[in-house]
């Protein structure tokens, strides 16, 4: 995970995670793909990776306009079988700085994967999540 400022107040973002599993794992213990628009724990498997990226801008004063897209796959084997399964997401929001001397901003994403649309409270970043 990684911020990169540009010029004209425009701030790059990327997260990328990997997570595996075991055999004899339990399937609500498995690893998922965590993107913002993707429901949880709707692509599930064995070994799991995914990619967000995000740009920020901030246009007027306090006021940020956020674009942001990801990519996810997982893979699941098993004696008989192998599974692969990809999903993308993406979308937009804004933001409003509350706290410029602790960079606290607060705001809405709406975002989109297939057959999913969710609308999001961000406070803080979209990234720090449990």
């Amino acid at each position: 995970m990684g911020w990169q400022p540009l010029a004209h107040g425009v701030t790059l973002g990327a997260r990328g995670s990997y997570a595996w599993s075991s055999d004899g794992t339990p399937f609500f213990l498995r690893p998922f793909v965590q993107l913002r628009g993707v429901p949880a724990m709707r692509y599930q498997g064995d070994q799991v990776a995914s990619l967000e990226v995000e740009a920020r801008w901030r246009f007027f004063g306090r006021w940020s306009g956020v674009v942001f897209a990801g990519g996810g796959t997982t893979r699941t084997t098993g004696d008989n079988f192998s599974a692969t399964q990809n999903v993308g997401s993406g979308g937009f929001g804004f933001r409003y700085e509350l706290a410029r001397k602790f960079g606290l901003d607060v705001g809405i994403d709406v975002a989109h994967s297939p057959g999913t649309t969710a609308v999001y409270l961000v406070v803080g970043n979209s990234w720090f999540r449990p």
